[in-house]
């Protein structure tokens, strides 16, 4: 029996074996250095499974995709609230003459405080909305 010790034993990306072998092409392999004979035996034999943690490229991309969508959906939301703000600050509405005379819902706001503060926080919306409102929404 031979000792192959001196044989280097070379790993290829399962991506251009799975090319090789889908069009049937060993040029494709041999124009970047890799041996006809391993080419050729690409070609031959069944895919190998490959098992990764990295998702495929096709999952990336429909990711891509939804960050896209994503930041466009974001757009139009932060469009919105400034438009809002303008109606508001030119309706001339102001927090000290803002009055809520049902009972419930006054409850409901005030409750609901801590969590616009945290979500401002969070959302960094101080930047969208204007100071004096962030001001008056941190202070109580």
């Amino acid at each position: 029996m031979t000792n192959h010790s001196n044989r280097v034993q070379r790993a290829y990306d399962h991506r251009l074996r799975n090319f090789v072998h889908d069009t049937g092409d060993s040029s494709h392999a041999t124009r970047i250095g890799i041996l006809r004979s391993t080419a050729s035996g690409w070609i031959k034999r069944d895919k190998k499974t490959v098992v990764s943690l990295k998702s495929p490229d096709h999952d990336i991309e429909k990711l891509e995709c939804e960050v896209v969508r994503l930041r466009s959906q974001v757009a139009k939301l932060r469009a919105i609230v400034r438009l809002l703000f303008l109606v508001l600050k030119l309706s001339g509405f102001t927090w000290e003459r803002f009055r809520v005379p049902n009972e419930a819902n006054k409850l409901q706001l005030l409750s609901s405080k801590p969590t616009l503060k945290a979500q401002i926080e969070k959302a960094n919306l101080s930047q969208e909305i204007p100071n004096s409102i962030v001001k008056k929404a941190m202070s109580n």
